[in-house]
Formats: structure tokens, C-alpha cells, sequence
């Protein structure tokens, strides 16, 4: 299989306690893996390091075969890296549908895109996650399972090869974390790993 991701020697401090220490393992198209670990352990920490929002102290991180520590946020997920977060972050004031087509605009293809096909796009996305019939409903009016597939939607939005989910199933109950594995599996499918 091909590497999409490769992280070596990754180490990222906090004063003098150890985030992530040495990190280095591989992921390859099409893998789904998990990180698993207490509070505390490191593993939001690693996807805001892949993912630039934290520099690193030590190591190299490579997305396809290039380098991406120190590029911004936005260019690497242009790149194809996408994000969920710990703590979901909506778009208050807007509706499901707004939150997407932001994604669809600020992601990989978005530079250029005439509305019409980002609105298009975002109706995709929303059909993916389940979400066609919330289109117009206020974000801050959302169970927490539909903010969570909200997050997953956006992020998928930006058209990924790569999608990384930060604790996308806390907080969810047995029907809805098969619901969100269901849609995991859909997206891996699609060839997203």
C-alpha cells in the first residue's frame, strides 16, 4: 500500500511535559486506525500538530510523500488533510447547510468555485452525512449526534484524503455511535482514509 502519512521522531512539549514523545508510525491509503488513550495522553495534541495549528519541538511529518510541518492551517488541509474538533465548533447564526458550503468554500477546491456548485457540493455532502433533511435548521438548535455528523460534514466538505476525528463519538449513544460508524465505513469506502 502506499503511505499517505508518515510521522517520525514527532515530539511536541508543553514547558517541560512531553505531549507526544518520539512519535512515528505510518498510515496508509485507505487504513482506518485509531488512537486511543486516557485524557490527557497526547492524541488531540497529535492531530493539532499534523494539522499546524501546534509546532513541533522534534521529528517530520509527510503527507504524500512531502513535508508539511510549518505550513499554515488552511494549506495543508488544501493538501487534502481535513479535521474534526474535540470540542465541535458550528458556525452559530447559520444553518447546517451554511456551515457546509463554508467548507466547500475555504476547502481544497473551493478558490474560484462559482456558488451555485458549492451550494451543490454542500447538499452532496449533506446526503453523505445524513443530514439533508437538517439543511436549513440552525446549528444551535442540533442534537449533539447531528452536531457531530455537522463536523464530520464540514470536514468532508473540503474534499479530503485524509479526515481526522477528534473524540467524533463522545458523548453519543450506542444507536448513534453505529450511526457514526456506519457513515465512517461510507466515507472509507469512498476512498477517504
Amino acid at each position: 500500500m502506499e503511505v499517505l502519512l508518515s510521522i517520525k521522531n514527532v515530539s511536541k512539549y508543553f514547558g517541560g511535559l512531553a505531549a507526544n514523545k518520539d512519535l512515528s508510525f505510518d498510515i496508509e491509503k485507505g487504513e482506518i486506525i485509531g488512537l486511543i488513550g486516557p485524557n490527557g495522553s497526547g492524541k488531540t495534541t497529535l492531530i493539532n500538530v499534523i494539522t499546524g495549528n501546534y509546532a513541533v519541538d522534534q521529528g517530520s511529518i509527510r503527507f504524500k510523500g512531502h513535508e508539511i510541518l510549518g505550513l499554515k492551517p488552511y494549506t495543508i488541509n488544501r493538501l487534502g488533510i481535513a479535521r474534526t474538533y474535540q470540542v465541535v465548533q458550528p458556525f452559530v447564526g447559520m444553518s447546517v447547510r451554511e456551515n457546509v458550503v463554508a467548507g466547500v468554500l475555504f476547502g481544497r477546491d473551493g478558490k474560484g468555485r462559482k456558488m451555485k456548485a458549492a451550494w451543490e457540493k454542500a447538499d452532496e455532502v449533506l446526503e453523505l452525512c445524513h443530514m439533508q433533511e437538517k439543511k436549513n435548521e440552525m446549528v444551535e438548535n442540533l442534537t449533539i449526534a447531528d452536531v457531530k455528523r455537522l463536523e464530520i460534514a464540514k470536514a468532508m466538505a473540503t474534499d479530503p484524503d485524509l479526515l481526522l476525528l477528534d473524540e467524533g463519538m463522545a458523548g453519543l449513544n450506542p444507536k448513534e455511535i453505529d450511526d457514526a460508524l456506519e457513515l465512517i465505513t461510507k466515507i472509507n469506502k469512498m476512498g477517504i482514509t
